[in-house]
């Protein structure tokens, strides 16, 4: 056989001889430390493309919910400068629904519950209406009330 080279421990490696066995292991242990280390950063990108869509299916569901509130809100706002004893209604959209109530608390004051559902999630918000004789009502103050957990799927709850 013919003398390729020298390594540095005084091994002579030679034209058509396997690898010791000890040379083998090293190449299985290494090709496993890099397969191990391909699967963590894999599932490091994984775990963050969920949490991205995750987050973005999150603030989707917030604004439909918004949306929800205001046409509850508009709609009552509506109703009250027609007849301020309106007692509230029910309004069924295609996302969503909201039910709207109103109270009487004052002569010039109404109390307004607005609680809008989207996909299983409720969130309600309390409002007070200034309703003056010939002006067109107007919020004074708006709270959102925490938001209900009717939602029990672990990925997508709060």
């Amino acid at each position: 056989m013919v003398k390729v080279s020298e390594s540095p421990r005084g091994a002579q490696l030679r034209i058509g001889t396997r690898p010791k066995a000890s040379q083998r292991g090293m190449a299985l242990v290494l090709a496993l430390v890099i397969l191990a280390l391909g699967l963590a950063v894999g599932a490091a990108i994984a775990g963050n493309l969920i949490r991205g869509t995750l987050l973005m299916r999150r603030q989707a569901e917030a604004v439909e919910m918004a949306a929800l509130l205001d046409a509850g809100m508009a709609q009552t706002l509506a109703e009250l400068s027609q007849s301020r004893t309106w007692p509230g209604d029910s309004l069924k959209l295609p996302v969503g629904q909201v039910d709207m109530r109103t109270t009487l608390l004052g002569l010039e004051r109404v109390g307004v519950e607005l609680e809008a559902t989207y996909r299983g999630r409720t969130r309600r918000v309390d409002a007070d209406v200034l309703i003056r004789p010939g002006a067109a009502p107007m919020v004074t103050s708006w709270r959102l009330m925490t938001p209900a957990l009717t939602n029990t799927d672990p990925l997508t709850s709060p």
